[in-house]
Protein backbone atom coordinates (compact mmCIF):
# COMPACT_ATOMS: atom_id res chain seq x y z
CA UNK A 1 0.00 0.00 0.00
CA UNK A 2 1.40 3.18 -0.87
CA UNK A 3 2.46 5.80 1.73
CA UNK A 4 -0.27 8.57 1.75
CA UNK A 5 1.40 12.09 0.29
CA UNK A 6 2.03 14.84 2.83
CA UNK A 7 0.39 18.07 2.28
CA UNK A 8 2.81 20.37 1.48
CA UNK A 9 5.02 22.57 -1.07
CA UNK A 10 8.06 22.63 -2.89
CA UNK A 11 10.64 25.65 -1.57
CA UNK A 12 14.04 26.08 -3.28
CA UNK A 13 16.19 28.45 -1.76
CA UNK A 14 19.56 29.71 -2.11
CA UNK A 15 22.16 29.19 1.05
CA UNK A 16 25.74 29.73 2.43
CA UNK A 17 27.65 26.78 1.76
CA UNK A 18 28.46 26.63 5.67
CA UNK A 19 24.95 26.75 6.28
CA UNK A 20 24.80 23.63 4.20
CA UNK A 21 27.18 22.26 5.68
CA UNK A 22 26.46 22.78 9.19
CA UNK A 23 23.03 21.44 8.13
CA UNK A 24 24.14 17.77 6.26
CA UNK A 25 26.29 17.29 9.96
CA UNK A 26 22.90 17.54 11.63
CA UNK A 27 21.29 15.10 9.59
CA UNK A 28 24.09 13.01 10.07
CA UNK A 29 23.95 13.28 13.53
CA UNK A 30 20.44 12.53 14.43
CA UNK A 31 19.07 10.20 11.69
CA UNK A 32 17.00 12.82 9.80
CA UNK A 33 16.94 13.42 6.34
CA UNK A 34 17.20 17.37 5.21
CA UNK A 35 13.76 17.90 4.46
CA UNK A 36 12.50 16.48 8.08
CA UNK A 37 15.08 18.36 10.17
CA UNK A 38 14.25 21.70 7.99
CA UNK A 39 10.64 21.31 8.82
CA UNK A 40 11.29 20.27 12.19
CA UNK A 41 13.90 23.23 13.13
CA UNK A 42 12.00 25.86 11.19
CA UNK A 43 8.93 24.69 12.82
CA UNK A 44 10.09 24.99 16.40
CA UNK A 45 11.97 28.16 15.88
CA UNK A 46 8.58 29.22 14.37
CA UNK A 47 6.28 28.51 16.83
CA UNK A 48 8.62 30.46 19.60
CA UNK A 49 9.19 33.23 18.02
CA UNK A 50 4.90 33.52 17.12
CA UNK A 51 4.44 32.71 20.94
CA UNK A 52 7.48 35.43 22.01
CA UNK A 53 5.67 38.30 19.98
CA UNK A 54 1.95 37.06 21.02
CA UNK A 55 3.38 37.88 25.06
CA UNK A 56 5.25 41.12 23.79
CA UNK A 57 1.28 42.15 22.78
CA UNK A 58 -0.19 41.18 25.22
CA UNK A 59 2.05 43.05 27.85
CA UNK A 60 1.72 46.03 25.87
CA UNK A 61 -1.34 46.05 26.17
CA UNK A 62 -1.55 45.22 30.21
CA UNK A 63 1.04 49.00 30.34
CA UNK A 64 -1.20 50.83 28.16
CA UNK A 65 -4.07 49.75 30.39
CA UNK A 66 -2.60 50.16 33.60
CA UNK A 67 -1.82 54.10 32.98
Amino acid sequence: MPRQKKDGVNINYFIRRDVKDKLDAYCEDVGQTATMAIERILDDYLTKYMANKENASEDDNKSYTAK
